[in-house]
């Protein structure tokens, strides 16, 4: 679902006789393709000002792409002493116009007579107008009452993330379900004999080498306790699907072995002498959000947090603020760890993490290069006409 940028309520799909165009209808921001913004009467010189502004390394990152969630390139349009700020996608190779914005990008491709002062000064007070109404409505994305869903409000109680705006998916996550049964049921298998399970085949730093370090993986699909089982599954359910999608299975399959081998390492060249198991999947998790978090940044998450309040208040962020949160809470667990405190290996969820992110920025960078070439290619190819 295509959510707008500004308000977040979802985009209606509306034909056009140049096309579609997605506009929220609350705020009446708009987006159409540079296609369609051709055939609605945008000349190419203003079109090629678009792209060359949102490929440009100086342009700045403002709002995130309603079909995407990346981030949109602020490109400055001006034509008789008119200025226009517009966000373009170079992925979905889309614009972003607030409202009235449409029409007055189109109306800079064709000569007009010059405006009046008069109605200079009217068209810049109803754009102040516009402005301060958009800046009330980007006030309302924070604080709100609780989650937008009534099933969403059993797992914020309890203190756990919900995912408000989903990026969507091109496909449906068969991997990440397979997964998440695979840990159901090898729990359900060993809960009679949970500790005995966990001793045998539980990763133990001193003892590392022990079953071929087969328990380096073993150690994965087992869980302390049906409280374990169940955070781990959560957040893996939360955020799985949409890395499986923008990864490919293997690949994801891959990152999230890889967040779990970092975690466990991380932990035993801590604690090397440690005979405590360390089970379950918290450490690939881990890696998932981090992915998740650079790749999806403009996706809403709403929790019930407490920061210098004396109640809890339910705050809405972007994926990419939820992830400071869930470092700092890592951080905060991993020094009470250090000396002896808690249970919980969080070193081994930095791990994780760390590898999670590190991937995360490996493809974005990669993908970039690609993009590069492309156009490198396209402008190659068109340097004739």
């Amino acid at each position: 679902m295509a959510l707008c940028p500004r308000c977040t309520k979802p985009l209606e799909r509306r034909q056009t006789p140049h096309g579609f165009r997605y506009v929220c209808p609350e705020c009446l921001g708009t987006e159409v393709a540079l296609s369609v913004l051709r055939r609605e009467g945008a000349s190419p010189g203003l079109l090629k000002r678009l792209w060359a502004g949102a490929r440009s390394p100086d342009a700045r990152r403002m709002l995130w792409c309603p079909h995407c969630n990346r981030s949109t390139s602020r490109v400055s349009l001006e034509d008789a002493g008119q200025r226009l700020n517009v966000d373009v996608c170079v992925r979905c190779v889309a614009v972003w116009f607030d409202r009235g914005e449409l029409d007055k990008a189109v109306a800079m491709s064709s000569p007009a007579k010059p405006l009046s002062p008069e109605v200079r000064e009217k068209l810049a007070l109803l754009q102040l107008k516009v402005e301060n109404e958009l800046r009330s409505l980007d006030k309302g994305l924070m604080g709100d009452e609780g989650p937008p869903e009534s099933w969403q409000w059993v797992p914020a109680v309890f203190g756990l993330p919900v995912e408000e705006e989903p990026p969507e998916r091109a496909c449906r996550p068969w991997l990440t379900w397979a997964i998440a049964a695979v840990l159901a049921l090898v729990f359900l298998a060993t809960v009679g004999y949970l500790q005995e399970a966990v001793g045998a085949w539980g990763f133990v730093p001193a003892l590392w080498y022990r079953r071929g370090i087969q328990t380096l993986g073993a150690s994965f699909f087992l869980h302390a306790g049906v409280l374990h089982l169940a955070s781990n599954l959560y957040f893996f359910l939360l955020f799985a699907d949409n890395v499986e999608d923008d990864l490919g299975r293997w690949w994801f399959l891959l990152l999230l072995a890889g967040s779990h081998v970092a975690g466990m390492l991380l932990q035993w060249a801590w604690e090397p002498h440690s005979m405590v198991p360390l089970v379950g999947a918290s450490a690939g998790v881990s890696g998932i959000v981090g992915y998740y978090a650079l790749t999806f940044p403009g996706a809403r998450v709403g929790m019930f947090l407490m920061w210098l309040r004396f109640l809890p208040l339910y705050d809405r962020m972007t994926a990419l603020e939820f992830l400071g949160v869930y470092v700092l809470l890592q951080l905060v667990g991993a020094w009470r760890q250090v000396p002896g405190f808690g249970g919980t290996a969080y070193l081994a969820h930095l791990g994780g993490l760390a590898v999670g992110i590190a991937v995360a920025i490996g493809v974005r960078l990669s993908r970039k290069r690609v993009a590069d070439l492309l156009d490198a290619l396209i402008a190659v190819g068109g340097g004739g006409t």
